[in-house]
């Protein structure tokens, strides 16, 4: 296959953004090649999970990692002239096609304008993406059983069918809370017995647990903004555990209390005078 590389790769790092903006393309076949760099093993899962990692952008990092059910890496090395050619060719498979993705885009924007995120606060932002999802997505139990049906796992089934498994409401959430500008995350574990999956989101530099799943249908939510103490029914897989993780994702040690306190309303600048146009703007930042 080294004759159909079209993609030449100076660095990993170079094949990481490659492999990652393919695969938010939902491309099945990528081809990339190195010269002049030396085979390690592991290099493929290397590159893939670097590819994966959370960027800050809405339909990278963890939008591609749980809508994607494997992957496999054909690796060919070619020595000529004293010059290694090592070709990479990545196989995945996806759960939606770019098709179905570009139906996400579309459909989100929309919702996104009617929640009209722009001036609000973060905490307001959460709440309202939060409040979205738990009144307008069902749990899919006509799917459940059914390993065939990979939908159901999806953003897509989630915002378009309003039905998904926990993979989904979190998947979705994860999504339109970078959309808006707040960073979250999604968690793998067990609760309940079994595999689950959840969120957490930043505020004011400290992460908190939510669970859209559980809290979908209720009338006063259970499951929002928790310590970890408080959420001791969720527990997270070793690598969401790490001191790393934890370094990366720091938890605040108490449950989110929303200020009562509304900011002030009094011009604290020197330098900006009522009379400037940019006033009012400077006011609100």
């Amino acid at each position: 296959f080294a004759a159909e590389t079209s993609k030449h790769c100076t660095s990993i790092s170079e094949a990481v953004e490659y492999l990652r903006d393919e695969m938010t393309k939902r491309s099945e076949t990528i081809i990339f090649e190195f010269q002049g760099i030396d085979y390690q093993d592991g290099m493929a899962k290397q590159i893939i999970t670097e590819a994966l990692s959370h960027t800050g952008n809405p339909i990278e990092g963890d939008y591609i990692a749980w809508q994607y059910p494997g992957w496999n890496c054909d690796i060919n090395r070619v020595t000529q002239d004293n010059t290694t050619t090592l070709s990479f060719k990545y196989t995945i498979t996806y759960y939606t096609t770019s098709e179905q993705e570009a139906e996400v885009d579309s459909t989100l924007e929309n919702v996104l304008l009617q929640l009209d995120l722009e001036n609000k606060t973060d905490y307001e932002k959460i709440c309202d993406i939060y409040d979205y999802i738990c009144d307008n997505v069902k749990y899919d139990y006509d799917n459940l059983e059914d390993d065939n049906y990979k939908l159901k796992y999806t953003a897509y089934a989630a915002l378009l069918d309003k039905k998904a498994v926990c993979q989904g409401y979190a998947v979705l959430f994860y999504r339109m809370s970078l959309e808006s500008g707040v960073d979250a995350r999604l968690i793998p574990g067990a609760a309940n017995g079994g595999s689950h999956g959840w969120n957490i989101v930043e505020l004011d530099h400290k992460y908190y647990n939510l669970d859209s799943t559980w809290d979908a249908g209720k009338s006063e939510p259970e499951y929002f903004l928790k310590c970890n103490e408080n959420f001791s029914d969720h527990v997270r897989h070793s690598d969401y555990d790490s001191e790393e993780f934890n370094a990366a994702y720091p938890m605040s040690e108490k449950d989110y209390e929303p200020s009562d306190t509304p900011p002030s309303s009094e011009d604290p600048f020197t330098d900006v005078e009522e009379s400037d146009y940019f006033y009012d703007a400077v006011l609100w930042a």
